[in-house]
């Protein structure tokens, strides 16, 4: 671990804790290499066992029978004796060498996670120290430039968002705006008084002919450039009213004209 050289500090010694590391690991390499080695020696004492002790079982019954011929429920009271205790040996054995190994096991397998456990705080102490997991998220957040194109898709984002809100809190303050300014006319035209082809006031439309009311005229135009044909007398207001009207003053004068005529002749 010498690349931990680099690291010196006032506050940490790399090399000291490149020691600490490595005593670590030896140990629970050892520990490891030792569980091992119990299992092992377990599985080769059962054998062991297994073997010559019921190879020695065998011969302890050929040596009873051999001595208590010609019949074999001659045996003696010893020979009986060997042929009850050598069975509840070997299986006592067997069972002996278990309940060790598995206490030697259970030690060892706790000495090595305590082992690994110590090892992997020390790693977290070297990276605290080190300030490794900012460095880390630093050189894989900005290496190749993918996290800074996300922030400014997110700037983008966020500012298109903004102008929405803005768009959305000026389409909403838009009536308000009407309704305050239809209200600040109504008072300025109360005072100042009102235009007469403003939106809100209406004309009647009253035939000059014959006097017919005929509704009233859309709002902010006057009743003399409404053009419709009177339904009672037929006569086509609007542009040509003022024609019609200087038509019929003629027809009123040319009596007139005629009668101060003949009163000079006379």
């Amino acid at each position: 671990m010498a690349w931990l050289s680099f690291l010196k500090s006032k506050d940490f010694d790399p090399t000291d804790f490149e020691k600490q590391l490595e005593l670590i690991s030896r140990k629970i390499a050892t520990n490891e290499r030792g569980l091992s080695k119990v299992k092992y020696q377990e599985r080769a004492l059962k054998r062991f066992i297994k073997v010559y002790g019921i190879s020695g079982y065998i011969v302890l019954i050929s040596y009873a029978l051999w001595n208590a011929s010609p019949r074999w429920y001659n045996v003696s009271r010893t020979n009986l004796v060997w042929l009850l205790v050598v069975p509840i040996v070997i299986v006592g054995l067997i069972k002996s060498v278990t309940r060790i190994s598995s206490i030697r096991h259970s030690r060892k397998q706790a000495e090595v996670e305590r082992l690994q456990f110590e090892h992997e705080s020390k790693i977290e102490e070297l990276k605290e120290k080190t300030k490794f997991s900012s460095t880390q998220a630093l050189l894989s957040r900005f290496a190749d430039g993918i996290d800074l194109r996300a922030q400014l898709d997110d700037e983008i984002l966020e500012r298109q968002q903004k102008l929405d809100e803005i768009k959305k809190q000026s389409t909403e303050q838009q009536p308000n705006i009407r309704e305050n300014k239809g209200w600040l006319d109504s008072i300025v035209d109360s005072v100042a008084g009102s235009d007469e082809l403003d939106a809100d006031h209406r004309f009647a439309l009253i035939c000059p002919r014959c006097l017919n009311h005929n509704g009233l005229a859309p709002p902010g135009l006057s009743p003399e450039k409404v053009r419709y044909i009177c339904p009672r007398c037929g006569l086509l207001n609007g542009a040509l009213v003022e024609e019609i009207s200087e038509d019929n003053n003629t027809r009123e004068a040319e009596p007139v004209v005629k009668g101060l005529e003949e009163t000079k002749e006379g």
